[in-house]
């Protein structure tokens, strides 16, 4: 596991107040005290992209037999699957726990599963609880105070041209996420006959996460499943500490945690985001 205190080359007293203010914007309440987070979640990597950012086409995703048929079907787009191993990295990162959500499948805690507690700033004992947490009352008002840990990989390619991006982009909306979307974010119903021609990679999310970097902004009067989107990210001996963000941009930089972001090394970069993530996690 990499622990995001285990970055190698950050000090670690800068890597507490940097994980204390990112926790305070996901814990963030408005004038009344009902929560309100500014960001919903951030991730960690011990290595950096050695590419050129503004022309990646970036993926995230968890699954070991996901990569397999990922990867089948993008050599047979022409790509070389010793380079294609290269445009992998390991990622960890936290993000918001609804209480609505699962913790068991099958009567068996999540593999894996740990949730943290901010307001206590412990984990929770989840074999203490059968069902999920909003149905006992401690946590019926924790949506914003409980984050879980999430560790996969990272795919990153660069693009040379319109389109070869194109090319990207219509693999892996076809095959990266479970639904069809269309341009307006309403999930396209599909016969099981359809989606088995469709042929989703194994363990395909509902929604993917599906970033192109900057350069990609000149061709986004064709893209009209991504928007701009705004990553705000620290790099530093090599690791990546990051977030994304939308339409929270401007109340963000409003904060005084903004602030001691740019005090700490962040610094923005703008992108474009598939619209069902930012809908979907984002800006939720």
């Amino acid at each position: 596991m990499l622990s995001i205190k285990g970055l190698k080359g950050i000090n670690s007293k800068k890597i507490n107040k940097v994980t204390d203010c990112l926790n305070s914007l996901i814990s963030f309440k408005d004038e009344n005290g009902y929560p309100k987070p500014i960001i919903t979640g951030y991730n960690w990597f011990d290595n950096l992209i050695k590419l050129d950012r503004i022309v990646t086409f970036s993926h995230i995703h968890e699954s070991e037999d996901y990569k397999v048929e990922m990867m089948r079907d993008l050599v047979k787009l022409g790509y070389s699957q010793k380079k294609l191993l290269n445009c992998f990295r390991k990622k960890e990162g936290i993000f918001i726990w609804d209480p609505d959500f699962i913790i068991r499948e099958n009567g068996e805690i999540l593999p894996g599963l740990r949730i943290f507690d901010l307001r206590t700033r412990e984990d929770i004992e989840l074999k203490e609880y059968l069902f999920p947490l909003v149905d006992y009352p401690k946590f019926q008002n924790g949506y914003g105070q409980l984050v879980a840990e999430d560790k996969g990989w990272e795919f990153n390619h660069k693009f040379k041209s319109k389109k070869e991006l194109l090319a990207l982009i219509k693999l892996f909306l076809q095959k990266s996420g479970f639904h069809i979307y269309d341009i307006n974010n309403r999930i396209i119903l599909e016969s099981t006959e359809e989606i088995n021609k469709r042929n989703p990679w194994s363990g395909a999310y509902k929604t993917p996460v599906l970033l192109l970097g900057e350069n990609a902004l000149k061709f986004q009067e064709e893209l009209p499943d991504f928007v701009p989107a705004t990553k705000i990210a620290l790099k530093e001996k090599n690791n990546e500490i990051s977030f994304v963000i939308q339409a929270k941009l401007d109340l963000l930089r409003d904060t005084t945690q903004y602030q001691d972001l740019i005090n700490y090394g962040f610094g923005e970069e703008v992108c474009l985001a598939n619209k069902p993530f930012i809908k979907a996690y984002i800006n939720k």
